[in-house]
């Protein structure tokens, strides 16, 4: 298991070696679907920079509600956060570019944005975590595998009832064919979580039914939905295969 003085270590090389910082992180305007895409406290961070201040968005996030996150996020990663914030936007770009270029370019300022914001922050922040998942995505979506598990699997220890660290290794495990893998890291987080989490289950459902374990992904099915999962996709599988009552 990689431990935390990994992703420090990993922060470091990047901020070293391959990422510069741009100047600003905010140096752009969100779209009104990138706006509605960020997260609450993203827009409320937003809200806090001069950028937002300035911006056709000013008055859509209240005063109370920006101290309020502030105070949950802490002083010291919400003074850096803006920049993974951007960071998600610039990766949200990249995946509808229209160039290899500049998909190439609006991948780079994303990773450096999230790698700038990690390495100002502590890893015992909560959101910290949050964060690290973002980034972790980015390297999903690049194939860059040993990277994207090095940066989530310590929080599956650190933090172990967050979900999303045990969803996005699965993922990983599931893009390269390790099924059994992949339902074992997700047991170990519906343990941690005690059974509380509908996408744990959900996804347990269709690593079982991939692997012809019908009954077992049956179960989690019937749990994801009855916690209120929205998707129908693990459902429609069951029907097709005769096993959805």
């Amino acid at each position: 298991m990689i431990n935390a003085t990994s992703i420090q270590l990993l922060f470091t090389a990047l901020l070293l070696g391959l990422f510069a910082l741009p100047a600003t992180a905010l140096n752009f305007v969100p779209t009104e679907a990138e706006w509605l895409a960020w997260s609450d406290q993203c827009r409320a961070r937003y809200m806090a920079s001069n950028a937002g201040a300035k911006s056709k968005y000013r008055g859509r996030v209240d005063s109370a509600t920006v101290s309020a996150w502030k105070a949950k996020i802490g002083p010291s990663l919400w003074l850096h956060m803006h920049h993974a914030c951007a960071g998600q936007v610039h990766f949200n770009r990249a995946r509808t570019a229209a160039s290899s270029s500049e998909r190439n370019r609006e991948i780079k300022t994303a990773i450096s944005d999230h790698s700038y914001t990690l390495s100002k922050a502590s890893n015992q922040n909560k959101w910290y975590a949050y964060f690290a998942v973002s980034l972790a995505q980015i390297y999903r979506y690049q194939e860059e595998y040993d990277e994207t598990i090095a940066l989530v699997s310590p929080f599956t220890e650190i933090y172990p009832t967050y979900e999303a660290p045990y969803l996005l290794w699965s993922l990983v495990l599931r893009d390269q064919d390790k099924l059994s893998e992949a339902i074992e890291v997700l047991e170990q987080g519906n343990t941690a979580t005690e059974g509380s989490s509908m996408e744990i289950h959900y996804f347990l459902g269709l690593n079982y039914h991939n692997k012809g374990m019908y009954e077992l992904s049956l179960q989690h099915a019937r749990v994801a939905y009855d916690l209120g999962y929205p998707l129908p996709g693990l459902k429609n599988k069951l029907m097709r295969s005769g096993h959805w009552e």
